[in-house]
């Protein structure tokens, strides 16, 4: 799977064709459609928030955020963070996604 965002690509190995177009993403594989629908830069980090339909289950719906630890200047570690829900609850549980999302930061050292 390779993702361009804005100026970036990620290589996220062989996981099917990711089809990008400004800030819209489609994904299909191996019976799985993915769809990105907002991707915003937040606090050091990229926030995405995508569908993902596999056949025969319900449709879910990711928020995720991406962020590089940084060590002297480089990069030390990659960072994930995702929180989801079927589609179907998506409007009841869309705050406390949000909320997981944005409670990310680091502690202590970076």
């Amino acid at each position: 799977l390779g993702l361009e965002l804005h100026a970036l690509t990620y290589d996220l190995g062989g996981c099917g064709a990711c089809q990008c177009s400004g800030s819209s993403c489609t994904l299909a594989a191996d019976g799985i459609q993915g769809k990105m629908l907002e991707e915003v830069a937040q606090a050091g980090a990229y926030v995405f928030d995508y569908s993902i339909e596999q056949v025969g289950q319900p449709i879910r719906r990711l928020r995720t955020l991406f962020s590089v630890q940084t060590e002297v200047g480089r990069g030390k570690n990659l960072v994930t963070l995702t929180a989801q829900c079927k589609q179907a609850r998506y409007e009841e549980l869309a705050p406390t996604l949000r909320a997981v999302i944005e409670s990310f930061k680091y502690t202590g050292g970076t």
